[in-house]
């Protein structure tokens, strides 16, 4: 019995040098378990005296936490293909500050595999950090080199709100870093496409439909503001645009506007006699362009005069709420004047240019330029009712055949109802999918998976 006692004596002591020895073995490597690792740190050794065996625990107790973090096994397994996006962007752009930053990112993120290999989970996860908010600055980068010299207006604020989510990219955690990335890269693909976007647009105000459209929006202003030199005027662009004279046609909606704005006649408000006096000034900027001939600028002026009239209307009617219309709302037009299949093709191979859609998203994704060539679409549809459009949905090669074909079939449908409510008829616009079955680039990365989410317009 005595030595039965003295055995287990030995092997209680045992136990415990092995405990130690494991423990302090965890100080310098990765423990097993988080919960291992914190049970030896409560008992005493985070307390050490020793400076360095203080700063090993805490490095041992950081690498527990670490150790299964999934934003750390994300970033491991994205950064490849997220440093491969972001320096294709950077060569595009010829950004050198970009392109630094990219190869920072790209250093960073080799370290951090390699430490993540070795168990040094913590070190891995602060340099995936550091790497996910350079990439997040060569974004920025890019979207400041689109933007620069660019008089559009969605092209300064993707490079604006670039801007911000690099700057928090590098404020909290990986997961954060990781997030505002993506957003800093969507925003860069924004800043991109907007100049490339606005000059497509620039064929819908160069169609004599759109511009008698616009008229007739100038003809509903001064309807409601019970001007009659305006609806005379309104009257006359619509004239204007069926001859093609674009520029003169644009210069009297300006000159309908003003009138419009000045009918409503709220002279004891100031933000109402700011408006009267932009609109004035906008509608005599869109007579100077129609003189020199230049229909983009008469467009504009035109479009500001729209603007300001617009707010007038608000005031007088005592709804100021509202945020001016970055598009024109669609009304009737003339449905004796038979529409162009032809230019109806241009509006649809616009549209089917710039509308995507997010990763499992069902939403049609497009800015404020292919809306308007949409407006355009659609009322043109509504006009013509031998005008009949089909909606195919595609998607990426992510997911299952039947979960694809699905998803095609409720992008048609989502990009169906915005027509509908745009003016569209229903009963004009069939569905179809195709799921992954015809991508326009290869699935091989990110952005050529965007590519592919896609809704296409094609006339029948």
């Amino acid at each position: 019995m005595k030595r039965i006692i003295m055995m287990c004596g030995l092997l209680a002591f045992v136990a415990t040098a092995n405990w130690s020895c494991n423990c302090h073995r965890s100080a310098t490597s990765t423990p097993s378990t988080e919960e291992t690792y914190d049970n030896g740190y409560g008992n005493g050794f985070g307390n050490n005296s020793n400076a360095d065996e203080e700063a090993a625990a805490r490095e041992a107790r950081c690498n527990a936490r670490r150790m299964n973090n999934p934003d750390l096994a994300q970033a491991n397994s994205d950064v490849d293909n997220d440093i491969a996006t972001a320096e294709s962007m950077a060569r595009a752009s010829g950004n050198s500050a970009a392109m630094e930053a990219v190869a920072d990112a790209k250093a960073k993120a080799a370290d951090a595999k390699k430490a993540r290999a070795n168990g040094q989970y913590c070190k891995a996860y602060d340099l995936f950090n550091e790497a996910y908010g350079m990439l997040a600055d060569s974004y920025a980068g890019n979207a400041a080199t689109y933007a620069e010299g660019s008089s559009n207006e969605d092209a300064q604020k993707a490079a604006a709100d670039a801007d911000v989510y690099a700057d928090a990219a590098h404020k909290d955690g990986l997961g954060c870093a990781m997030a505002a990335t993506r957003n800093a890269r969507i925003n860069a693909e924004l800043a991109r496409d907007a100049e490339i976007n606005a000059n497509k647009a620039a064929v819908a105000y160069n169609d004599p439909n759109y511009a008698d459209f616009f008229a007739n929006e100038a003809l509903a202003m001064a309807e409601k503001a019970k001007c009659k030199a305006a609806k005379t005027d309104a009257k006359d662009a619509s004239g204007k645009a069926y001859r093609g004279k674009l520029a003169d046609s644009y210069a009297a909606s300006a000159k309908s506007y003003a009138g419009s704005a000045k009918a409503f006649g709220v002279s004891n408000n100031a933000d109402a006699q700011t408006a009267v006096e932009e609109a004035q000034a906008r509608a005599a900027e869109a007579a100077e362009a129609a003189r020199m001939g230049d229909v983009a600028a008469a467009y504009r002026a035109a479009r500001a005069a729209q603007q300001a009239a617009e707010r007038i209307s608000r005031i007088a009617t005592g709804d100021d709420s509202k945020p001016a219309a970055d598009k024109p709302v669609a009304s009737k037009p003339d449905s004796s004047k038979p529409v162009d299949r032809a230019q109806i093709q241009k509006y649809i191979d616009q549209i089917n240019a710039t509308v995507h859609y997010d990763f499992s998203s069902t939403e049609p994704k497009f800015d404020s330029k292919t809306d308007f060539v949409m407006h355009a679409l659609c009322a043109a549809m509504k006009a013509d009712s031998r005008i009949k459009v089909l909606i195919t949905g595609h998607t990426d090669n992510v997911g299952s055949a039947k979960g694809n074909m699905s998803y095609g079939k409720k992008r048609a449908e989502a990009l169906k109802q915005v027509m509908v409510k745009q003016g569209a008829p229903a009963s004009s616009i069939a569905t179809a999918s195709r799921g992954a079955e015809e991508p326009v680039v290869d699935n091989d990365t990110e952005e050529h998976r965007q590519q592919n989410r896609r809704a296409v317009i094609t006339l029948r």
